[in-house]
């Protein structure tokens, strides 16, 4: 796949990705089923930051989808001082889009993560137009609970290279499954700087917050997910949000993450 440069002296045309850098996903599984919890910032094109934007989508009562990284891309042009956006595709919308033609209930992840891959090779090889330089990259996520008290958590990455004149989309893909007898493990995705330092780090700027009962109930390990009720997992995911959102520039400047929130709860199938 090949793109080539298109200049004129007034008119010139990119790709650009439409950033959800700002996302930050978390997931509890409970005795109840799994709880997911989203920031709702994203980047415009044309003005800030909007704290508006759907990022997770519940797909049946037992299942969702979300999407963190680049949201997706759009075609501008140049023309002077103007800047004129034409066709887009949003990765959000892909992805919603795939259940509308293929059974949650038979879901098969090399199958999807195949899907998505494709239909954004597409969207950028039938243009004649030049990505920006640098790689990016949009993270899928499939959330399943099944019969068997099962928490199902299937995630494809998709990254965009160039390299020279080549564009390049490629795809890795893992299933994480817990158990209800397991020990609780939250999941973080996205601008998920502050719960791993809270897991895994030892800085002493949060050593207060590791202290804390309820954040240390869950982190790094909480009981088992069967002991979990949901008003605590909403409780501590919640608190977990509000807590990234004040502190995770201490970890990372360029991170922003949103106040609003967005809540599904997925339930035993």
């Amino acid at each position: 796949m090949k793109f080539f440069v298109k200049l004129a002296a007034v008119l010139a045309a990119v790709f650009v990705g439409l950033p959800c850098h700002a996302t930050l996903i978390i997931t509890v599984p409970t005795q109840e089923g799994m709880l997911i919890v989203s920031d709702k910032l994203r980047q415009n094109d044309d003005y800030g930051y909007a704290d508006d934007t759907e990022k997770v989508v519940r797909l049946t009562s037992w299942a969702a989808v979300a999407v963190t990284g680049v949201g997706g891309f759009t075609e501008v042009h140049f023309a002077g001082t103007n800047v004129i956006r034409k066709e887009r595709m949003f990765t959000f919308e892909i992805a919603k889009s795939y259940f509308i033609t293929n059974r949650v209930e038979e879901f098969n992840g090399q199958h999807f993560a195949d899907s998505m891959c494709q239909q954004l090779s597409n969207f950028l090889g039938n243009s004649t137009l030049e990505i920006n330089p640098e790689d990016v990259a949009c993270q899928f996520l499939v959330f399943r609970a099944t019969p068997g008290r099962e928490q199902r958590t299937f995630a494809a990455v998709l990254k965009v290279a160039k390299i020279g004149s080549n564009l390049t989309v490629s795809a890795s893909s893992q299933t994480a499954i817990q158990r209800n007898n397991d020990p609780t493990q939250i999941g973080a995705y996205g601008n998920a700087e502050l719960p791993l330092e809270l897991t895994r780090g030892h800085d002493r700027q949060f050593a207060v917050l590791r202290a804390d009962p309820l954040i240390a109930r869950f982190l790094p390990s909480g009981p088992a997910i069967k002991k979990v009720k949901l008003a605590d997992a909403q409780a501590f995911a919640k608190r977990l949000m509000a807590e990234a959102t004040a502190k995770t520039k201490l970890l990372n400047p360029n991170a922003v993450i949103g106040t609003n929130l967005d809540e599904v709860v997925i339930r035993f199938k």
